[in-house]
Order: C-alpha cells, then sequence, then structure tokens
C-alpha cells in the first residue's frame, strides 16, 4: 500500500521535507506503523506510548483522537496530515 505523510510550517523546517510517500506492506496498517516508518516523525509525535496532545494528526481529513489514536487505520491512498503547535494570536 501507499501512502501520502504531510507535515506543515515549523515541523518543515525541523526535519526538512515536506511530504513524504511510503509504501508499506498489505492493503491498510496502523497510524504506529506509518510513523515507524519515519522515526524522526514518531520521536516528535509519540511520547510514553501515546500521541503527544500538542500536535494534531489527520487521516483523510479526521482527526485521529476520534479514530483510536495510534490504532487508526491507514488504508491504501491515503493522506496523513500532521500540523505542530500552534500559538499566536
Amino acid at each position: 500500500m501507499e501512502v501520502e505523510v504531510v507535515i506543515y510550517f515549523t515541523l518543515r523546517e525541523k526535519l526538512g521535507w515536506p511530504s513524504k510517500r511510503l509504501r508499506l506492506p498489505g492493503r491498510s496498517a496502523r497510524l504506529r506503523d506509518v510513523l515507524r516508518a519515519i522515526p524522526e516523525l514518531l520521536e516528535l509525535l509519540v511520547r510514553d506510548g501515546e500521541l503527544n496532545p500538542d500536535y494534531r494528526v489527520l487521516i483523510d481529513g479526521r482527526n485521529v483522537v476520534f479514530l483510536g489514536g495510534l490504532e487508526a487505520e491507514v488504508r491504501d491512498g491515503s493522506r496523513v496530515v500532521v500540523f505542530p503547535p500552534a500559538g499566536g494570536g
């Protein structure tokens, strides 16, 4: 299966890439599997075995908080989008 991972704002500067296409075995995977394929992103997004609540992660436009967090299903052709913490006003 193929998945696109897109990052925004300060994450692009920090990690040095705007998006990546991943090939994973099977027809579906878990978000945890996608993140394991990108260790530098995994390190930022997972804290004590759970998603870091400072980041917003969407799978095909839906917040993973409502899809099972790290166990959320990612299917062939899915787009995973990650927004870093933002501030201001």
